[in-house]
């Protein structure tokens, strides 16, 4: 875990996770950030104890424990509601400083490259996707889920061919990821014979990789037009995959 410290390399903590508080917990008690020299071994953030993603998920343990503090400079994390009859989804804030507005487009074969490279080092993921078969992005998928640092995912899957069962290895990998700690809903679209046919990939809520292509074998054979995102049309994107959450059923593996 990240100490903290004075030198010419070091960096102040990023600040209160989720949010857009300060760190003000300097031990000359200036009310400043912490210096760190080094991010966190664990979650890979420049944040201190108190503030890292991997203390606040209360998986750290001894020394690497976030600290307890009498002053709260932490705002809490908003929880989906449904008040009574209306549903109110809530998007939280980028992991870490937000990103410009950007935008580039990249061949399929890069795409696919760039997802799997930005998953392995992501705290929390989103993928919508009207089939989902993917090898190589459900390996890497299946190996954050399964290794020691915290990682959040859901999957937001077109509810017509999951029931169909097409294609025919998309529920048997859905089924690993849900035994292993993702969330996969099933939605539909809003017509009557509409179809979920969102496809993207949020990474941290900072990046957001999409287009045409679904996250299927195929697709990566295909020629599709692929893109990288960023900046305030991400949030715009995360505020539909939460309306798609509180419409869709979250799948419980049967």
């Amino acid at each position: 875990m990240v100490k903290s410290c004075r030198g010419n390399q070091a960096r102040r903590c990023l600040g209160v996770l989720a949010s857009v508080a300060h760190c003000r917990r300097a031990r000359d008690n200036s009310g400043a950030a912490v210096t760190l020299q080094r991010k966190c071994r664990l979650c890979g953030e420049w944040r201190c104890r108190a503030h890292c993603k991997c203390g606040r998920e209360q998986t750290a343990k001894g020394r690497c424990r976030a600290r307890s503090h009498s002053v709260p400079d932490e705002v809490p994390r908003a929880k989906n509601r449904t008040q009574a009859g209306s549903a109110q989804p809530t998007v939280m804030p980028p992991v870490g400083r937000a990103s410009p507005d950007s935008g580039e487009m990249v061949s399929t074969a890069n795409w696919y490259r760039q997802i799997c490279d930005a998953v392995r080092s992501a705290a929390e993921v989103e993928v919508a996707t009207y089939t989902y078969d993917n090898t190589a992005v459900h390996k890497v998928l299946l190996s954050r889920l399964r290794g020691r640092c915290p990682f959040q995912l859901r999957l937001y899957i077109d509810s017509e061919m999951f029931r169909g069962g097409k294609p025919r290895r998309q529920r048997p990998r859905l089924r690993e990821l849900h035994l292993a700690g993702a969330q996969v809903y099933i939605c539909r679209g809003s017509g009557r014979l509409g179809a979920f046919h969102a496809k993207g990939i949020v990474i941290d809520r900072r990046f957001l990789y999409n287009g045409s292509a679904n996250i299927t074998d195929k697709s990566e054979c295909n020629e599709e037009f692929c893109f990288k995102l960023s900046g305030k049309v991400v949030l715009q994107v995360l505020e539909r995959l939460a309306v798609s959450r509180h419409q869709g059923t979250l799948w419980k593996g049967e």
